[in-house]
This record gives C-alpha cells, structure tokens and sequence, in this order.
C-alpha cells in the first residue's frame, strides 16, 4: 500500500504546482530566502508525495554545487524516506543536477554527517575544550569517503554544525586498516558516543 506524504514547504502548493505565486509566496519569494533551485525542489517533493514512504518532512533549503543538489529537510521519523535523493532526481528532470544529495537537520551530528558520507560511516567523534572558552569537535572519517565530503559540501557541512553545536568543527578523514580498525572499532562504544551526544 502507498501512503500519503505530508510535505511542509513555505510556500502554498497551489502555486507551487501551477508556477503562478500568489502575492504572499511572491513576497517570500523576493525577500530572497529561496530561489529558483528552492522552488523546483518544492515542486518536486509536491509530485512526489505518493510515490514515496509515509513520513512527513519540513523543507528547509538546497544548495546547488556544479551538478550535485544538496537539499535539507526536517522529518519527524529520524529516518527519511527511501531513496528520497533518486525521486527528488527524477522529478526535477533538470539536466545540470546528476546527484541529490538529502541531509535530515535534526539528526544528531553523527547521523548527519553519515547520511552525507554514505555507505560509510564515521569513525570518531573528539570534543575539546580550548583554554579561551571556545570548543572544536573533530569528526574522524576513513579517507575513501574524502571526495563525499569536500569543497562547497563539506563547508555547508560544516556551517551547519558549528552553528548547531556552538563549536568550530574539523574533519579528519584517515585510512583503515586492520590495527586502526581494532583501535578505533566502528567508532565510539555506545555509551561513550550517547554521552558524548548528549553534551552536544
């Protein structure tokens, strides 16, 4: 059975679907929160309501790099939709994007930066606390998945979790083997890594 998807978007999916703003999505419009790019993803996630999992997601913005989309949304699940990214792709039918990249905001930031970095996972967390008051998060990640998180991506990234955790954040990224493997396991232990988190 497909179920309904609840998408919350800013503006009113009338005008969204006929391309025709009324004054009140015109002024969202001009105030420059959103633009073009925002409004065919909107679209989008409007014409594809029934033919992804029930949830129901908050839009929030996209970024365009070169040929990769990065869209952040909300949900209420912890999990998005599957292969919410391939459906966003094929409803936009828009040459210049080749790759959707859907980031959750709510995710805690390991989870964030995971959805970014798929299928690989982060390895570590460190949270140090400066002399001068100020905090940096270092977020190790192995090395193959260096080219998912770089240039403009990785800087949304990182924006996003500075602003998110009130710390600066750096990314290390190293190459497994089987001792740093057995070192490092899969990355914290879950108690550490829920206390961690919950101090983030």
């Amino acid at each position: 059975m497909i179920h309904k998807v609840p998408v919350n978007i800013p503006l009113d999916k009338i005008c969204v679907k006929t391309g025709v703003l009324c004054p009140r999505c015109q002024r969202i419009m001009d105030s420059g929160k959103y633009d073009e790019i925002d409004l065919e993803v909107m679209r989008a996630l409007v014409s594809i309501e029934q033919r992804i999992d029930d949830s129901q997601l908050e839009y929030v913005k996209s970024y365009l790099f070169g040929n990769k989309l990065v869209v952040l949304v909300k949900t209420n699940r912890g999990e998005l939709p599957r292969d919410l990214g391939k459906h966003i792709e094929a409803a936009l039918d828009n040459p210049r994007i080749r790759s959707v990249i859907v980031i959750p905001t709510d995710e805690d930031p390991q989870r964030l930066v995971e959805y970014v970095i798929r299928p690989y996972k982060v390895i570590d967390m460190k949270r140090v606390y400066l002399p001068d008051g100020s905090e940096t998060v270092t977020i190790i990640v192995p090395l193959d998945a260096a080219p998912k998180l770089s240039g403009e991506i990785a800087d949304l990234v990182k924006k996003y979790l500075e602003r998110k955790l009130s710390a600066e954040i750096f990314f290390e990224f190293i190459k497994k083997n089987s001792t740093e493997e057995k070192r490092h396991g899969l990355g914290l232990k879950k108690p550490d890594l829920k206390r961690i988190l919950g101090e983030l």
